[in-house]
């Protein structure tokens, strides 16, 4: 199969890909990433079979050449770097041959091993690697009020930070929903929804995440539908079409807050839009403006999930607050 990086056409990046795809370790004979990674630097090996460091998890092994490997933590913001050898270029070399490349732009699967995700970072030399390590095996524990709104069919956007777990979470949703021998499709575009057992349909769009939406909604009669990482307006159109139509959506965004949700301009028509209204004297009288911001409509989603704490907000409820705060000039 073929590498794609579909965010470079550039002759470097093409040569490089051409040439990883025929590079033949002949003196290693190693075909299986794990089995590599444990050979190349065996300060890796618990990490690989625990998927921790100590108490903590990992989220990432970086690959960088010319410095030992590095670990992102589960979670959290800083790194520890191992006490390995230098990464080098054959490094980097081998690990591709064992890639396949996705529907996403600039992520690859590794062949053989589900749920795993790797991505290059071009510098001025070559290409640095940052694995993103499989968690299809870790449960996400929902509260109450998830489980059942999720059991009634509502809208849940589960946002958070990069690392912080979404897509682990998302994991567990097809789990839930498996139970419930629900009619679901998720939409893949970097094999990151191979959870082993469930019988939860992958759909791999050819082109854009919204794209995909729209086909899998007209043609495979989902009642929920589950994405990862909302971020265009053609995302928010196609999810909105698709909640009109009467399908439960189930997605994921990076967002640090639920100020930041309620904020991005993006996101405003699936909040339900803004529009003024005027008020009635007395109402003037006590807040000095004699018009108001209100939602145009309810939110596409109703509720929104924090993975990191593990809250749930009513966003209708939430977002009508923060505008009468605004106009009030209050705030929690």
């Amino acid at each position: 199969m073929e590498f794609v990086l579909s965010c470079s056409n550039s002759p470097a990046t093409v040569s490089y890909i051409e040439m990883a795809k025929k590079t033949v370790h002949e003196a290693r004979k190693l075909t299986d990433f794990t089995e590599f990674l444990a050979s190349a630097f065996p300060e890796l090996v618990p990490v690989l079979t625990t998927g921790k460091l100590g108490d903590e998890f990992v989220s990432d092994i970086v690959l960088d050449q010319g410095r030992p490997v590095r670990l992102h933590l589960f979670a959290q913001p800083k790194y520890v770097y191992l006490d390995t050898r230098p990464v080098d270029k054959e490094d980097v070399d081998t690990i591709m041959t064992m890639c396949q490349m996705t529907r996403c732009a600039n992520r690859f699967r590794i062949h053989g091993q589900n749920g795993y995700r790797l991505s290059l970072l071009p510098t001025l030399d070559g290409y640095n690697v940052t694995i993103r390590l499989s968690r299809v095996d870790l449960v996400h524990e929902f509260p109450k009020s998830f489980t059942s709104q999720l059991s009634k069919g509502k809208n849940i956007l589960i946002f958070g930070a990069p690392g912080m777990g979404k897509t682990t979470s998302l994991r567990s949703v097809m789990r839930l929903i498996d139970e419930q021998c629900l009619n679901c499709v998720a939409i893949d575009q970097s094999d990151e929804l191979n959870v082993p057992g469930t019988n939860v349909r992958l759909f791999y769009p050819e082109k854009s995440l919204g794209g995909g939406i729209l086909e899998a909604v007209r043609n495979h009669t989902p009642s929920t539908i589950i994405l990862d990482e909302i971020v265009t307006k053609d995302d928010v159109a196609a999810v909105m079409n698709s909640s009109d139509r009467g399908v439960q959506v189930i997605a994921t965004t990076h967002a640090n807050s639920i100020e930041h949700i309620i904020e991005n301009p993006v996101f405003l028509s699936l909040n339900g839009g803004r529009r003024e209204a005027a008020v009635g004297d007395e109402t003037m009288r006590k807040s000095g403006n004699k018009f108001i911001v209100q939602r145009r409509n309810a939110p596409t989603f109703d509720f929104v999930y924090d993975v990191r704490k593990k809250k749930m907000y009513d966003l209708a409820k939430y977002i009508d607050s923060a505008l009468q705060a605004a106009e009030t000039g209050t705030s929690d």
